[in-house]
């Protein structure tokens, strides 16, 4: 029986690999890509960190990810006291241009003032891939009614 089982369970995780979840190529991609955009800040951040994946965020972010909800979700951390989250759709959009359309919201960011500007402009995205004391990222993925959902949470460190 335990055989039978073990079985099960192989194809079961197999199955759901191919299903939904990012691949360890996309992690990878997903990693730098972040790490990218923040060594790009101008002027650069003194306090800058280089980000690494971490497994509980990841593993929290695809659970979310599965939902399929498109809205902010505030995930309880034994590590964290606040996790950061972005959250990105798009139909046959790539990974890359979903923290792409984060990305471009720099233009948007005033650093002096530390807001976005003008005053309805959205750039809070960026400002949580940017967030100088961020050392930990966390990302899933899901294919929603024909849509891919990114979604990434971050953790300080």
């Amino acid at each position: 029986m335990i055989p039978a089982l073990s079985l099960v369970l192989v194809l079961a995780a197999s199955f759901g690999e191919m299903a939904y979840g990012l691949t360890e190529e996309e992690k990878t991609t997903i990693l730098a890509k972040h790490n990218q955009y923040r060594n790009e800040v101008d002027p650069p951040a003194a306090n800058m960190r280089s980000l690494r994946w971490n497994h509980w965020l990841a593993n929290t972010a695809q659970t979310w990810a599965d939902q399929c909800t498109f809205s902010d979700n505030n995930p309880s951390s034994p590590r964290w006291d606040v996790v950061g989250q972005n959250i990105a759709q798009g139909v046959g959009s790539s990974l890359i241009s979903l923290m792409d359309s984060w990305n471009n919201q720099k233009d948007k960011y005033d650093l002096d003032t530390d807001t976005c500007s003008p005053a309805r402009a959205s750039c809070n995205q960026y400002i949580q891939v940017v967030w100088a004391t961020t050392s930990f990222l966390g990302c899933g993925k899901a294919q929603c009614e024909g849509k891919t959902y990114l979604v990434c949470y971050y953790g300080t460190g």
